[in-house]
């Protein structure tokens, strides 16, 4: 078993978190702000892989996956990692779960992240 944690805030707890054994985080990553900034490049130094909620969860729109992963690749520009890692370290996810979505909206949702996964994959850097 791996240990993992999943937090919506915009102020996830994420050193706490790294710090208690979590080995996989899932935050917002259209929330979380740069304060966070060192807090993730530690964690992923630290071999913490990072579940990104970027895909719209119960009832949202659903965008088009590299509008989805942008805030990825931005957060990934930011704490100064090299591109070609990022799908390595990185997965896409639902920003908050799919437990009250609707099937229809839960795969849908589902594929988004598996689109926005070969986007980070192929195109690690916005063009």
């Amino acid at each position: 078993a791996v240990p993992a944690a999943h937090c919506c805030a915009a102020d996830v707890p994420l050193d706490l978190l790294r710090r208690s054994g979590a080995r996989a985080v899932g935050l917002d990553a259209t929330v979380i702000g740069r304060s966070l900034d060192e807090d993730i490049g530690t964690a992923i130094e630290s071999g913490v892989g990072l579940f990104a909620g970027v895909v719209a969860s119960a009832g949202g729109v659903l965008s088009d996956p590299a509008a989805n992963v942008d805030p990825v690749r931005e957060l990934w520009s930011r704490v100064g990692f090299a591109p070609e890692l990022l799908s390595r370290a990185v997965v896409v996810a639902p920003v908050c779960g799919l437990g009250r979505a609707a099937p229809d909206h839960a795969r849908a949702a589902l594929e988004a992240c598996r689109q926005g996964a070969r986007v980070l994959r192929e195109e690690p850097r916005r063009r």
